[in-house]
């Protein structure tokens, strides 16, 4: 089974190493793409086992993630939106607005909260 093959490979990569007096600790994080459920191809099969890594590096250290086609999807609706937000920082799409901070107490000026509104084109 693929579970018990990866939860003994985290539990012996996270025992600390000791090097040059200091102990080292790694925590990975796996992907997992199975074939032939998850591509047929190995390039396909690599992409997929990189994405489902991402999305366990997302949810903490020292874990798996088995490739699911949710993940591409949102991994393709990040690039996008990484993509958008990199055009809209050339085109000037952001404004800066400073909102005060009143204590409620005293009626004075306390601070300041700072919102970065974009200014999409379509959204």
């Amino acid at each position: 089974d693929i579970k018990v093959v990866l939860d003994a490979l985290l539990s012996v990569v996270e025992v600390p190493v000791r090097a040059d007096g200091r102990a080292l600790s790694v925590t990975p994080s796996i992907g997992v793409a199975v074939y032939p459920d998850d591509g047929l191809q190995e390039d396909e099969l690599i992409q997929h086992a990189d994405t489902a890594m991402y999305r366990a590096k997302s949810r903490g250290r020292a874990t798996y993630q088995f490739f699911e086609p949710a993940l591409a999807e949102t991994a393709y609706a990040d690039l996008v939106l990484e993509a958008e937000l990199a055009q809209g920082l050339t085109r000037n799409e952001f404004e800066l607005f400073f909102q005060p901070q009143v204590d409620a107490a005293t009626g004075r000026l306390s601070g300041a909260e700072a919102l970065l509104r974009w200014r999409h084109p379509q959204r």
